[in-house]
């Protein structure tokens, strides 16, 4: 049976400095909104006194935006962190705004299935 599902996607340009929302206004019950935000980098330049905080309050705007729009998914692609080995700052206050904002009593109306005997292509499988 196939589904036919209308998306939202909302695009966040993040260049550490400035944050912009494209959002189609198109309102729907069959609708599944995506937010995508890529190469967060968390943890860029975090001693510097100026700029050491952008990283983790960018993350949280796209995560306050997120909410407002109510969003059903958020797609993080890219690198999270900076480092491959993220200070343990920079994981508590990802944690930390991870659980403010991604926490909560709101049920989870999206899921994602895979049936394995439509995908009979062996080429597409990873394992024998």
């Amino acid at each position: 049976m196939d589904v036919l599902v209308d998306l939202t996607i909302f695009i966040l340009v993040n260049d550490f400095n400035n944050v912009t929302e494209i959002r189609d206004d198109e309102d729907s019950n069959d609708c599944i909104s995506i937010l995508i935000a890529t190469d967060n980098h968390l943890g860029y330049l975090e001693n510097d006194p100026i700029r050491g905080q952008d990283s983790l309050n960018t993350f949280r705007e796209i995560l306050q935006i997120a909410k407002q729009n109510n969003v059903d998914m958020v797609l993080l692609g890219g690198d999270l962190f900076h480092e491959n080995r993220p200070s343990r700052k920079v994981l508590y206050e990802t944690m930390k705004i991870l659980r403010t904002y991604c926490m909560g009593d709101k049920q989870c109306q999206l899921e994602i299935i895979n049936d394995d005997a439509e995908n009979k292509d062996n080429e597409l499988r990873f394992s024998q």
